[in-house]
């Protein structure tokens, strides 16, 4: 409810405080983070014209040097790319919108009996990010020396097609460097280059690069551009000198924490001049601590609301619970502080019927155009605002520089935690990092060369001694990590978090300005919370890859050697449906987007940090990491590994009270009240994909997480039992959702159709997860594994006769 200098209100009082405090005058300035609602932008505006005020977005993780390169933030296209080069840009994990760009990326690397062709991906950074992870090609180097590739791209570009270009700039993979250039001569207009730095001249260089390319309006467009970020540095920064020359009144601040999240120190202090701060958010944080009044907003499923990404494509979402607290949307407290009786909802519908609809058709009834973009959530229209740039780079200042003694030392932003404003949710803390596996904890990143010089192994706690502090934190040796520099985490370390993220990890933000750190070995030590700590198949067959070439060559390439062998007993008959799945490595980025599909849809409990380092982890579904290669530039390979539902399971033969058992239509079940816990399924389980629950992880506050309160347990799913104590739990290809739709085909006198997803197939972005009836012909799952050369199943020599099939991981190596 409204706080009134921390004390609790009544919104009336809050209101009434607030009309006074704007009716003292003075200058009013609203910060915010990016906002992408256009009914909401509209509203802020009205705001501030009726106080005399401005307008400043900010972002943690800004792109401000991007946006002002090329005007505005380009829609990105990695669809349309058949080459593309990242310097640095983890499009797939964090950097802008790695959902849509995932979706994109895997339209162009998915191998089909039509198509046999991929894109082919470079990618230039200092440490292992989950892209990558995913690159073709792949090379690490210090942060420093990522603009010198910029420039090295450039030149090269320039000397090939008559452009000015002067001198030599020597790289040490130069051989990759050309590879590229010839690459991205072949493919103009059908190429995509992308940075992930704030520079100025950086960005200005690969906007250059893309415009010799001929890449605008084709893969990435201007002219539609994107509103994902529109955080102004420039504006932040003037914002701050107002704040401290004490000539800002009132400051309002809404969806934002840069008392947390922003490395200039000034303006923490500055904020202490401001006579009058009002705060809006749906949860409180370190920046509401220096408000006068605070104004809770509602969870986003709370309210209405729209929203406009991208230019033409605009959202609408709408209440689909009661509000839980006393909140009140945002747009609506912004017009009572204008004297104003003017809901979200009807807002929103004045906005759209202004604004959105004529833009569609001057013709169409407004009732009809509202009622269709409110069942289909979305209206696209045929919007574009041509832009054309010239574009000017200057080669000199990308060489690289020396950074000082010491480790060269980059920022990045997680892919569970991302900056940090959800570090209160147990999933997302719980989510083990796709590359080092580890929960619960941020880390510096340091090479395995690195790491024997300063002689530290995992779990070691160094001080950094930075030009902007000193920070104390434990190292992870991370293959792939470029020789001469460490990464850390932002986005931990929150002290006003919540109970589940404060005190999680170090918060790195106050250095993160740094480029170079002296790091000094402590005699302290930490035990990194890892889900996974082998990280090589040594040989096994367990995860196939090959090339792009050798397929061609073989369609069967690197998936040879199947077996068939005698049963030694009679195989399980499905004779009606028989449920499998399929998962496409190609596809699969390792984003983790399924486990927590699964989490959230089978009430998979959160144990903590401390039962993760017991090995005591819950999830049902894990992806599984290799490497192969030198192990400071490996090739990364991710697999998806849950149940496999086995014809042939081993499990249920040494089940001495039959609680796992195979169903009619191909499933392995688990009866949950015969289970009494022996664990010898556990054991005899080749795949490890069974998870003993050790405790009761409801009502106990030793996992005071979400279970044990009425407000967390509304996260839970009313169709699956949350298990007690005692029992082996595993996928169980969500079953909930297959009776649910055998229930109403039954029903409706029809046959189950083909379109059941689990949890994991529904929140996976690239479709890399395949669900289906394998006696069905006509399936998509039986069409996949019956014709397709790359499937396999993990250690098929065993004869399980596993229900879930691989297809081999390719790569487009150059």
């Amino acid at each position: 409810q409204p706080l009134i200098n921390k004390t609790k209100s009544s919104y009336a009082d809050a209101d009434l405080k607030i009309k006074q405090i704007l009716g003292e005058g003075g200058e009013v300035r609203y910060l915010s983070n990016t906002i992408t609602s256009p009914t909401l932008r509209n509203t802020i505006n009205n705001f501030l014209s009726t106080y005399n005020g401005k307008h400043i977005e900010y972002d943690p993780v800004s792109a401000s040097a991007l946006v002002r390169a090329n005007k505005v933030l380009p829609q990105y296209r990695f669809d349309q790319a058949h080459v593309i080069v990242s310097l640095g840009a983890d499009f797939l994990g964090a950097w802008i919108s790695p959902v849509s760009f995932s979706k994109q990326y895997i339209k162009n690397r998915k191998l089909k009996s039509n198509k046999s062709s991929m894109s082919r991906h470079y990618q230039i950074e200092s440490r292992l990010s989950l892209t990558g992870s995913n690159a073709d090609e792949r090379v690490s180097v210090k942060p420093s020396e990522i603009p010198l590739y910029t420039a090295a791209i450039l030149h090269g570009l320039q000397k090939k097609t008559g452009g000015a270009s002067n001198g030599q700039i020597k790289v040490t993979h130069s051989k990759l460097v050309d590879n590229i250039i010839r690459d991205l001569l072949a493919n103009r207009g059908k190429s995509l280059v992308v940075s992930a730095s704030n520079d100025i001249n950086e960005q200005l260089a690969v906007a250059k690069i893309n415009s010799i390319l001929g890449n605008y309006e084709k893969t990435l467009l201007l002219s539609r551009p994107s509103y994902q970020r529109r955080g102004n540095d420039l504006e932040f920064a003037a914002l701050t000198s107002e704040l401290k020359r004490g000539v800002v009144n009132t400051l309002v601040i809404q969806g934002t924490n840069p008392v947390y999240d922003h490395p200039n120190k000034e303006f923490k202090a500055a904020l202490k001049k401001v006579k009058n701060v009002i705060f809006l958010d749906s949860y409180a944080n370190e920046t509401s601590d220096f408000a006068q009044v605070v104004i809770p907003t509602p969870h986003y499923l709370e309210s209405w609301g729209d929203d406009m990404p991208v230019l033409g494509l605009y959202h609408l979402s709408q209440p689909v619970i009661n509000p839980v607290y006393k909140t009140r949307p945002l747009i609506d407290t912004l017009y009572q502080w204008m004297g104003k009786n003017i809901t979200a909802e009807n807002a929103i519908k004045n906005y759209w019927r202004t604004n959105v609809m004529p833009k569609q058709s001057k013709h169409l009834v407004f009732s009809s155009f509202w009622k269709k973009s409110l069942h289909d959530g979305f209206a696209s229209l045929n919007e574009s605002n041509p832009i054309s740039l010239s574009y000017d780079a200057n080669i000199s200042k990308l060489v690289s520089k020396s950074k000082g003694k010491g480790l060269e030392i980059s920022f990045y932003e997680s892919v569970a935690l991302r900056n940090g404003s959800h570090a209160n949710n147990p999933w997302l803390q719980e989510l083990p990092h796709p590359i080092s596996k580890i929960t619960w904890d941020n880390y510096a990143n340091i090479s395995p060369s690195d790491a024997k010089k300063y002689n530290l192994k995992s779990g070691d706690v160094v001080s950094l001694k930075t030009n902007h502090g000193t920070v104390k934190i434990p190292v992870y040796v991370q293959p792939g990590q470029a020789v001469g520099s460490l990464s850390i985490a932002i986005g931990y370390g929150r002290t006003k978090a919540g109970k589940v993220g404060n005190g999680v990890g170090v918060n790195v933000y106050p250095i993160s300005l740094a480029t170079v750190a002296t790091l000094t070995k402590t005699i302290e030590h930490v035990n990194l919370a890892q889900t996974q700590t082998h990280f090589k198949t040594l040989g096994r067959p367990i995860l196939k890859e090959t090339t792009l070439d050798a397929y061609h060559k073989d369609p069967s390439a690197g998936n040879h050697g199947h077996h068939d062998l005698v049963m030694l007993w009679d195989q399980h008959k499905n004779k009606g449906n028989s449920w499998g799945m399929a998962i496409d490595l190609n596809a699969c980025t390792g984003c983790s987007a399924c486990l927590v599909g699964c989490q959230s849809e089978n009430n998979v409990p959160v144990v903590g940090r401390e039962e993760v380092l017991n090995r005591r982890e819950m999830h049902w579904l894990r992806i599984d990491r290799y490497y192969t290669g030198d192990e400071n530039n490996p090739d990364v390979a991710f697999q998806p590994m849950m149940c496999q539902h086995c014809a042939n399971a081993p499990c249920e033969s040494v089940c001495p009270v039959l609680a796992t058992v195979h169903s009619s239509d191909g499933l392995n079940q688990q009866v949950y009240n015969r289970c009494v816990g022996t664990r010898y399924c556990a054991n005899n389980c080749p795949y490890k994909v069974r998870r003993f629950n050790w405790f009761d992880y409801a009502n106990n506050k030793q996992f005071d997480y979400y279970m044990n309160n009425n407000t967390g347990r509304l996260v839970l799913n009313p169709d699956v039992v949350v298990r007690s104590r005692g029992v082996m739990e595993k996928c169980s290809l969500c079953v909930q959702r297959i009776q649910e739709a055998k229930l109403e085909a039954k029903k409706a006198g029809i046959k189950v159709p083909d379109n059941i997803q689990p949890a994991c197939q529904q929140s996976c972005p690239t479709d890399a997860i395949v669900f289906g009836d394998m006696n069905d012909p006509k399936s998509r799952l039986s069409k996949m594994i019956k014709t397709n050369k790359r499937r396999y199943r993990v250690l098929d020599e065993i004869n399980v006769k596993p229900a879930v099939n691989y297809l081999t991981k390719v790569r487009n190596k150059a």
